[in-house]
């Protein structure tokens, strides 16, 4: 009575990798997977310039509108942040520098983390009791836009600047570097 099982044999042809049989005539060739393509470089890219754009715009309030001096003492002092002049020119600068660094694609990585660590500080201080949404009849904004930010930063950071970058072209973002 033969067995019910039947164990494949193997050998050097059902070894092989799909390279080697394609070497050898066996299957069609086929490209490797070189990592993703425009649409997601476009798609960094985009992000990179949305969110860049939104701080830039809110540390140029900071900077030229109100001054950042100005934002320390009556922002930051009444929260009870220390040196709160010089905390508003970080503040300010950070979010100008950041957010511009971001849109070109430069030290994207470095200016993202700078940007994450602003605005969790900002949610930390000033928004910890603030719902999600704030009701329409309500004064001042939720965690909505904080959020959504921090995690256009965080995509930034982990995912780096793709290939439309000031990073790509000076070399800067060693991961894609090599890619494509």
């Amino acid at each position: 009575m033969p067995d019910a099982t039947q164990t494949a044999r193997f050998s050097h042809e059902t070894e092989a990798t799909p390279r080697e049989r394609s070497r050898r005539g066996d299957a069609p060739a086929r490209a490797p997977a070189a990592g993703p393509g425009p649409l997601a470089d476009l798609g960094l890219l985009i992000a990179r310039a949305l969110v860049g754009f939104v701080m830039a715009a809110h540390g140029w309030q900071k900077v030229f509108d109100v001054g950042p001096a100005t934002f320390g003492t009556s922002t930051l002092e009444p929260l009870g942040v220390p040196v709160p002049t010089t905390m508003g020119y970080v503040v300010a600068f950070t979010e100008l520098i950041g957010g511009l660094l971001l849109m070109a694609g430069l030290l994207t990585r470095l200016a993202a983390f700078a940007l994450i660590v602003d605005l969790a500080f900002a949610v930390a201080l000033l928004k910890s009791k603030a719902p999600l949404i704030v009701a329409p009849d309500q004064p001042g904004s939720g965690l909505e836009l904080d959020l959504a930010l921090i995690g256009g930063f965080a995509v930034a950071l982990l995912a780096g600047p793709g290939r439309v970058s000031l990073d790509r072209v000076f070399g800067i973002d060693a991961r894609r570097r090599g890619g494509g």
